[in-house]
């Protein structure tokens, strides 16, 4: 599926019921904002974040969204997540503890010096 022709073929329902679902997954949402603003269309910003009321919107408003976050996502609208990324590998990190008892007396005398004076 292409999202692109689907723009076409879809009904405007499902259109907002993939919005509803994907949405949340946007990591910038500027360019909605400004698409919003620059054609005087209606959200709301509280504590919560952005609210925009899907069922008041025309044609066009949910296009531009659609399309939007299928490019932004590479999100087919299967839902279906494009694999194109390689996994990181995790490399497991070890911690050893240092004791200041390991260290000479006069080691341990620097070292809480260190600790109370700023050195830079």
């Amino acid at each position: 599926m292409n999202p692109v022709s689907d723009i076409y073929t879809m009904d405007l329902q499902s259109k907002k019921k993939y919005i509803f679902n994907n949405i949340s997954l946007l990591k910038d949402n500027n360019e909605i904002l400004n698409y919003f603003n620059k054609n005087n269309l209606n959200y709301t910003i509280n504590n919560n974040g952005i609210f925009i009321n899907l069922t008041t919107l025309g044609d066009d408003p949910i296009n531009f969204i659609y399309l939007f976050l299928c490019n932004s996502m590479k999100i087919i609208p299967d839902n279906k997540p494009i694999e194109n990324t390689k996994k990181k590998e995790r490399t497991k990190c070890c911690i050893n503890d240092i004791y200041i008892k390991d260290f000479t007396k006069k080691e341990q005398e620097i070292i809480r010096y260190s600790k109370k004076e700023k050195l830079f």
